[in-house]
């Protein structure tokens, strides 16, 4: 298994979903919020960390 192409291709559908999400037309703030919780579910703490920011 090629985990360096899988993880990429994983990368490439996040970004994917990420820029949809962010021309939804959805207040940014609750965008943020929203990948916040996701990331605290996914227990990525440099996601928590980022997001946390970007909300301050």
């Amino acid at each position: 298994m090629d985990f360096k192409k899988i993880s990429g291709e994983v990368i490439d559908f996040l970004y994917q979903s990420h820029s949809s999400i962010r021309q939804s037309g959805l207040d940014n703030s609750l965008i943020v919020l929203a990948e916040l919780r996701v990331s605290q579910i996914n227990g990525c703490a440099y996601c928590c960390r980022f997001h946390a920011n970007e909300l301050r």
